[in-house]
């Protein structure tokens, strides 16, 4: 299957793209860590599977635009 096959498909069927898709997944597994874990953020990005904190944190900002570290404190706060 060509990956512009499956991305049509994919947009077509569910509305997202197959990066949409894997997006909203790391994201759900980023929180969830942040949320419920005492792993480091670092720790975190290495767990999946990121090139570096730094990259991590930009990646989050950009998605959420908040940094990692200020997420976890208003998941801790209520």
């Amino acid at each position: 299957m060509k990956p512009k096959y499956l991305s049509t498909i994919s947009k077509k069927v569910s509305g997202k793209s197959p990066l949409e898709w894997i997006s909203e997944y790391v994201m759900e597994d980023i929180r969830y860590y942040l949320a419920n874990t005492d792993l480091t953020i670092n720790e975190i990005s290495d767990t999946l599977g990121f090139p570096n904190a730094s990259f991590f944190g930009k990646y989050f900002k950009q998605q959420l635009g908040c940094t990692p570290q200020e997420y976890r404190n208003r998941m801790k706060r209520g």
